[in-house]
C-alpha cells in the first residue's frame, strides 16, 4: 500500500480539476499512513467532543496521528454539509417567522481546519483544505469571507500561502457560483 503513496500524492494536488478524486486520494493517503496505529488517546474522547478530539490528534508529533485527526475533521465537515443540506431540504418554500431552525455552527470546525492547513505533512494540509472547501460549499456567504479574512490577516507567509490555496480550492469548487 505504501507504494501507492506517490501516485496518491499526485492525484491529491489542489490544482487538479477533479476535486472529488483529489479528496478521495487525500483520504486514502491518510488511511494508508494510519494503518496499524491502534486506538489513539484522542480517538477515545471523540464521542464527547469530536472537534476537540481531532484538535488533540492534530497536536500529536507522529504524522499518522495528525492524519487521523484531519480525517476525523473531514468526516465532521461532511456531516456538517449533510446536516445543512437536510435542514434546507426539510424547509418549505414558505417559512413562518420564528420557525427558522437554529443554524449549525461551523466556526469551531473552521478554526481547527485553519490550524491543520498549516501542517508540514502534505496529506494533512490537503485533507484540511478539502474539508474547508466542503464547509464553504454549504455556507459560502459566511465561510468564504471568513476564509478571506483569515488569509489577509495571516501572520507568516507559509500560513498565508496555505490559506490562499485553500481559498482557491473553495472558489474553484464553487465555479460560476463563486461570489
Amino acid at each position: 500500500l505504501k507504494a501507492l503513496l506517490p501516485s496518491l500524492e499526485a492525484l491529491s494536488a489542489p490544482v487538479r480539476r477533479a476535486t472529488d478524486m483529489a479528496a478521495i486520494a487525500v483520504e486514502c493517503r491518510a488511511k494508508i499512513l494510519c494503518r496499524g496505529l491502534g486506538d489513539a488517546p484522542a480517538a477515545r474522547g471523540a464521542e464527547e467532543d469530536p472537534v476537540a478530539a481531532a484538535k488533540a490528534a492534530l497536536e500529536q508529533s507522529h504524522p499518522a496521528e495528525r492524519a487521523r485527526g484531519v480525517v476525523g475533521l473531514t468526516k465532521l465537515a461532511r456531516r456538517f454539509v449533510a446536516d445543512h443540506d437536510a435542514r434546507l431540504k426539510g424547509r418549505g418554500l414558505v417559512v413562518e417567522v420564528g420557525a427558522e431552525p437554529t443554524a449549525l455552527d461551523w466556526r469551531p470546525l473552521g478554526a481547527v481546519l485553519v490550524e491543520a492547513v498549516c501542517d508540514d505533512e502534505s496529506y494533512v494540509f490537503l485533507a484540511a483544505a478539502h474539508a474547508l472547501a466542503a464547509v464553504a460549499d454549504a455556507v459560502p456567504a459566511e465561510v468564504l469571507p471568513w476564509l478571506r479574512e483569515a488569509f489577509e490577516t495571516a501572520a507568516d507567509e507559509r500560513r498565508k500561502l496555505r490559506l490562499g490555496e485553500a481559498l482557491m480550492l473553495s472558489i474553484r469548487r464553487r465555479g460560476e457560483a463563486a461570489p
